[in-house]
């Protein structure tokens, strides 16, 4: 909205809005996915995970566990939720081979969910990366809402150089004490991941972990590949959700 006395339907365009000021950092949202893959704008993962569109999808029962822990549609709290159950009855010498069973089925409708949306690495054209890349290195922070692998993809087409998202440590894991860029000769653009995203996971002591690729396209085929890690990223839910969630991060 243009800056006046008077409230009008006029907005700004991105070209206009970039060169106003001389901004430090950029939030991007599940536009700047869509405008790459149309199938990022579906209304949400968990129906997704529900409907017939996938091979395998969340069963009544699996639905109600979502109602019945929280009111939710957060993935990440509900298998958390499930893995606590099965540790908890385990200790107590309860019978539980209901709750593994649940715990799996939920994670299958998640993987085939986030396949059936998300953007293969190779349809994203190495221009196209580049392009981003080099509209991101201008911020010395990029905040981003999306949980999708399209940033990640392209801050690393050229090996990273210039960005940091503070899981550089030799376990890929985030250390809140150790999180200042220091005595770097030029200007590093930093990555927040606000709703967490698909290359990372809640290890069973609670810390949150990185994974990283070896060869083209094997971060998405790798999600959630290991039923041990808790994906860690919020798709969705109440904003008291979300903020939850957050609070209980890293």
């Amino acid at each position: 909205m243009r800056c006046s006395s008077t409230i009008t339907a006029h907005l700004d365009t991105w070209v206009d809005t970039k060169n106003r000021s001389d901004w430090s950092g950029i939030l991007l949202g599940n536009g700047s996915s869509c405008a790459l893959w149309e199938p990022f704008a579906y209304p949400s993962l968990f129906q997704r995970a529900a409907s017939a569109e996938i091979s395998h999808p969340l069963t009544a029962t699996d639905k109600a566990l979502f109602s019945k822990l929280g009111d939710t549609t957060n993935f990440e709290s509900i298998l958390a939720d499930l893995l606590t159950a099965t540790t908890v009855n385990k200790a107590l010498r309860m019978p539980h081979s209901q709750i593994p069973r649940r715990y799996r089925s939920i994670r299958r409708a998640l993987i085939e969910a986030v396949h059936s949306v998300h953007l293969p690495w190779d349809r994203l054209s190495e221009d196209t990366k580049t392009r981003i890349r080099k509209a991101l290195r201008r911020y010395s922070f990029v905040f981003t809402t999306n949980y999708d692998l399209v940033v990640y993809w392209c801050f690393m087409a050229q090996g990273g150089d210039g960005f940091k998202d503070y899981f550089w440590n030799q376990n890929r894991t985030f250390d809140a004490s150790d999180s200042k860029v220091w005595n770097s000769p030029t200007k590093i653009t930093k990555i927040l991941y606000l709703h967490g995203a698909l290359h990372l996971y809640r290890t069973a002591a609670g810390r949150t972990v990185k994974e990283v690729g070896g060869v083209a396209g094997s971060l998405l085929d790798r999600f959630a590949a290991n039923e041990n890690r808790i994906p860690f990223f919020i798709s969705e839910g109440s904003s008291r959700h979300k903020m939850q969630a957050i609070a209980q991060s890293d």
